[in-house]
């Protein structure tokens, strides 16, 4: 999904020549959901072996364009374009490796699991760690001291995830009826530094479950 909304507006230089500005406000989301997650959920791990969620994920990124650009008329069949681009980047969730692999045995009691899951984000987040050393809680951030200009610069405006980016274009007239078209857009990137974080949930050495194994029953009070 791709949304945007922009402010445009240029004017010609000579007779061929034409300078553009271009302010925009660019979002787009992807999200990875893989077709075994279905089959399991509906047939159970009796049926389902090998159940591989390899791809569950969600990349998303919100960011601001401010876009300089030139198109210029070299011949009378022939245009070129470029378009140069400061970015600042607001938002992003990267889901930069999943893999995720259920096996069972023969025996429905005994599981296997094999996971390697990342999540970058730059979200404002606070995240709490216990006496072991192991995060047990995440929430966002509290702006309750923070004035609304203050996170507006921080968090919206300058929020020091800065990037840069280009756009290459042509077009080239081969006869009266037909033209050709080819661009490179967003050919850059961004650098997210604030707020960073990175959330990872992975074992080389996977899960095993077993079972539970019972010593003794006391039926007096089943």
């Amino acid at each position: 999904t791709r949304r945007s909304s922009d402010l445009t507006f240029g004017f010609k230089t000579g007779d061929k020549g034409f300078f553009s500005f271009d302010l925009s406000e660019r979002m787009f989301a992807n999200v990875g959901f893989p077709k075994s997650l279905l089959e399991f959920a509906a047939k159970g791990n009796d049926v389902v072996r090998d159940a591989n969620f390899t791809g569950l994920g969600v990349n998303t990124m919100y960011y601001h364009q401010l876009a300089l650009g030139y198109k210029r008329q070299v011949s009378k069949t022939l245009a070129l374009g470029l378009r140069a681009k400061f970015l600042i980047g607001v938002a992003n969730v990267a889901t930069t490796s999943s893999k995720v692999v259920l096996t069972t045995a023969q025996k429905s009691n005994y599981l296997n699991l094999e996971y390697e899951y990342i999540v970058k984000t730059n979200l404002p987040l606070q995240v709490g760690v216990n006496n072991e050393g192991y995060v047990d809680e995440v929430d966002f951030s509290n702006f309750d001291d923070e004035s609304v200009n203050s996170i507006l610069k921080k968090y919206v405006f300058l929020t020091g995830n800065y990037g840069a980016a280009l756009d290459f274009g042509f077009s080239k007239d081969i006869n009266s009826s037909l033209t050709a078209f080819g661009s490179i857009e967003d050919l850059g990137f961004i650098s997210w530094r604030k707020n960073a974080s990175k959330f990872a949930l992975y074992d080389e050495d996977s899960v095993k479950f077993e079972g539970i194994k019972i010593s003794s029953l006391n039926f007096d009070n089943f």
